[in-house]
């Protein structure tokens, strides 16, 4: 069985503006079930999911500039 972790808020100033993105139906289906695994809500995988991205998109850049 899955322990369940403490919750895990977003810092308060990342609230400021929501941005909205669209996505295929398959898309849209694996992040619910991605999300549902973490135990996260959408909003929150997706947060992950582009902080991850972007991360990896400034390793790349510093690595061939």
């Amino acid at each position: 069985m899955k322990t369940l972790s403490t919750a895990q808020r977003s810092p308060k100033n990342c609230l400021t503006q929501p941005l909205g993105i669209r996505l295929t139906a398959e898309e849209q289906a694996s992040i619910e079930q991605f999300a549902s695994k973490e135990y996260l809500s959408r909003a929150s995988f997706l947060r992950r999911m582009v902080l991850r991205g972007l991360e990896q998109y400034q390793r790349e850049l510093a690595s061939n500039p």
